[in-house]
């Protein structure tokens, strides 16, 4: 199974692009994501996008994540087992988030979806503060602010229409490296056809306590 730390970066990393109307460019990229104050550390892994289409790889390929915005898909692959389950709702939630934006405009899809994840009401500001490099790559930085007054960053490649570097509270955030713009194959974003796939359900129920074990 896979480490709680290595899912929560994967779906942590599905929320990291953004929502518009236009086919993503194909690339692939190192990503570290940290999950702040309290979290295990940097996680690394490699992430793949292709119109619209994403998909995460943790350390060595052990843990999987494929996201289609189009069909409003999240799935999690687990290459040892041979098993791949959906995705939990969180990351359904996210959907809006799994594709690319307009990088002269992306407050209102950041709004868009802080109205989708807040229970406390009110409205988050957003505004551009200008051009900044990263890394070797030209980007544009937003601000957005919560209604509690958290301050969140976020920096966007006009070129590729993608998120490429956040900074949010308590050391929160994520940033790709290593950027390389090529067609990807199609075959990343599919589920493997020798496949089965995992029932959650059930596999909760057995790990009840005084639950019987298979076969018992």
């Amino acid at each position: 199974m896979l480490r709680k730390s290595t899912c929560a970066a994967l779906a942590l990393g599905a929320a990291l692009a953004l929502a518009a109307p236009v086919a993503a460019q194909q690339f692939s990229a190192d990503m570290m994501t940290t999950t702040g104050n309290g979290g295990s550390g940097p996680v690394r892994q490699k992430v793949f996008v292709s119109n619209g289409k994403m998909r995460f790889e943790g350390s060595g390929g052990h843990g999987v994540v494929i996201t289609d915005a189009a069909a409003q898909t999240a799935v999690i692959l687990m290459p040892a087992q041979k098993m791949y389950m959906d995705a939990p709702p969180a990351t359904g939630r996210m959907m809006p988030l799994l594709m690319t934006l307009d990088p002269n405009n992306p407050c209102p899809q950041f709004q868009a979806m802080a109205r989708q994840w807040q229970k406390d009401g009110g409205e988050w500001s957003c505004k551009r503060l200008g051009a900044e490099k990263v890394g070797d790559r030209n980007t544009v930085k937003y601000e957005a602010v919560s209604p509690k007054g958290e301050h969140h960053f976020a920096w966007i490649d006009p070129k590729l229409r993608f998120i490429v570097k956040t900074e949010g509270e308590q050391g929160r955030g994520m940033e790709l490296t290593n950027i390389k713009e090529a067609p990807q194959p199609a075959s990343l974003f599919e589920i493997p056809a020798d496949y089965q796939k995992m029932d959650m359900s059930e596999m909760m129920k057995k790990m009840r306590p005084g639950a019987k074990p298979p076969g018992g």
